[in-house]
């Protein structure tokens, strides 16, 4: 379970059967190649970069170049 900004009621429950399920409802497949990380579903493939930071924190790249935060919840 992963959240943005310290939030953790804004979910994403990454399964390490290679899906996901988000707060809102939404699920589909992950998967990771490097540091790319695509998550796809009923609304198409949505792509960012990861990059690990700190222990259970990571910073992600979203296509538009803006920058985010997710830690584990």
């Amino acid at each position: 379970r992963w959240g943005d900004k310290g939030d953790c009621a804004k979910f994403v429950i990454i399964r390490s059967d290679g899906t996901f399920l988000s707060y809102t409802g939404g699920e589909g497949s992950w998967r990771l190649s490097g540091n790319r990380l695509v998550f796809s579903g009923s609304n198409g493939d949505h792509a960012m970069r990861v990059r690990r930071e700190g222990n259970g924190t990571m910073v992600i790249t979203n296509p538009d170049g803006s920058i985010g935060r997710s830690q584990r919840c």
